[in-house]
């Protein structure tokens, strides 16, 4: 069930608001609308979604969005470590959609997993993902949305730092501190599988900017 607030405290539910938001909208979903869905809530679920969707099929598979939904965690933590209580984000960000269809069939196959992360959470360790932590936490994440735009030069490689944030960002949604620490694992794995990717990467991009 959401908190009093309204806010999700599981992946499950964040999945249905954003499902949930999607429905209301026509043909496609801006950035900005689906952001809107969670508007006044904890930070949290504003890391799981960008995330999310980073993750999902089909969206995650189009070309550009990880670096976009980084992008957008840059912009979640950077203002909550600044002390602002709602998000913004720039036109060029914020209008950018994707069609409805595309984001309702993630909403669905997004759902049997996300019911299988949610039987593993529990009010466990919080003093790990409350306070100061939170920061801690909003720093590490921005590391890893820095991660995505280059790790998106090799197929699959985004989902790693994308994977992180969405266990980071559920630890707080759900004050789970054990879920915390696995997002810190799984965070300092894919920060060095980055760096044993490295040469890919530089010769990747080395060979796009001399074709």
């Amino acid at each position: 069930m959401p908190a009093a607030d309204g806010s999700p405290e599981g992946l499950s539910e964040v999945v249905d608001q954003f499902e949930n938001k999607a429905k209301d909208e026509d043909d496609t979903v801006t950035v900005r609308e689906a952001l809107d869905a969670f508007e006044g809530r904890t930070f949290g679920p504003l890391l799981i979604l960008p995330a999310l969707v980073a993750l999902a099929p089909p969206l995650g598979m189009i070309p550009g969005v990880p670096t976009t939904m980084g992008l957008i965690v840059i912009l979640i933590a950077g203002q909550y470590l600044v002390g602002r209580s709602h998000p913004w984000v720039p036109d060029f960000i914020g209008e950018r959609s994707v069609k409805r269809d595309k984001v309702l069939k993630a909403a669905e196959k997004s759902r049997p997993w996300a019911k299988w992360v949610d039987g593993f959470l529990g009010k466990r360790i919080q003093v790990l993902v409350e306070g100061p932590m939170e920061h801690v936490i909003a720093g590490l994440c921005i590391l890893l949305a820095l991660m995505m735009p280059p790790a998106e030069l090799l197929p699959g490689l985004a989902a790693v730092p994308a994977a992180a944030i969405l266990f980071l960002g559920l630890a707080i949604t759900s004050r789970d501190g054990l879920l915390g620490l696995l997002g810190i694992a799984i965070s300092a794995g894919g920060i060095g599988y980055l760096l044993y990717k490295l040469p890919q990467l530089v010769e990747r991009v080395g060979g796009f900017f001399g074709s």
